[in-house]
């Protein structure tokens, strides 16, 4: 457990349009609490994390749309609080290694107090924020070569602060390949967004429909 304080920025000041030169710090506490295990044997290993947090943050500064830009606020007492589980093995055989993983985070950013009287966003989820988020990959790797697929889940994230409106929640899929050349060398190619998804991480702002991406990888220093 701790305390925090954080300046604002001077973006968050100065920014135009949007700055805020009135906004005050951020002043609050934090604690968390994790449970980590792990597993080797002769031929997989396995690992296996829980954790737990809770913040509460007085005047906590939010960026929200005003308009035709965005600029930031002070809110006058957060509460965030969540679960995250991680896991992932790995199994050893004659060709190759086979994995597989994920994670979940349950969040939850309350607004728990408001200058204004009347103001709707008390106790409502803070924009942009969603509640759920979740995503498992498998992979696969022998001699020169590496294929992972990644799928991920974004819950529903409000874009009012009534919470009277919000954006979808969305799946995507990522499958990745790469050829290594030598130690440090290797060609890569992506496949982004899969399954085609229409999503929007910004409100007004679609985001690229299936395509792919190549390059080329160059490892400076060698793994441990």
């Amino acid at each position: 457990m701790g305390r925090s304080f954080r300046l604002p920025t001077f973006n968050d000041l100065y920014w135009q349009p949007g700055g805020n030169p009135a906004l005050r710090p951020e002043r609050g506490w934090s604690g968390d609490l994790s449970l980590e295990g792990q597993h080797r044997g002769p031929r997989s290993r396995s690992s296996l994390s829980l954790s737990a947090f809770s913040s509460h943050t007085e005047d906590w500064i939010l960026w929200r749309p005003v308009g035709a830009y965005w600029a930031p606020e002070n809110l006058r007492r957060v509460w965030a609080r969540g679960l995250e589980a991680r896991g992932s093995g790995w199994r050893v055989f004659t060709r190759g290694q086979l994995g597989a993983g994920g994670q979940a985070r349950w969040q939850r950013s309350t607004n728990q107090a408001v200058y204004l009287p009347g103001d709707a966003s008390l106790h409502q989820q803070l924009i942009y924020t969603p509640v759920w988020q979740a995503s498992a990959w498998l992979a696969w790797r022998a001699a020169a070569w590496e294929v992972r697929y990644v799928h991920s889940l974004t819950g529903r994230r409000y874009i009012a602060s009534d919470g009277s409106a919000y954006l979808p929640a969305y799946t995507l899929g990522q499958l990745f390949v790469a050829w290594h050349i030598g130690k440090k060398w290797a060609l890569t190619a992506q496949l982004q967004n899969a399954w085609n998804a229409s999503y929007e991480v910004v409100k007004g702002f679609p985001m690229p429909l299936r395509h792919l991406q190549a390059g080329l990888r160059y490892q400076w220093k060698n793994a441990p």
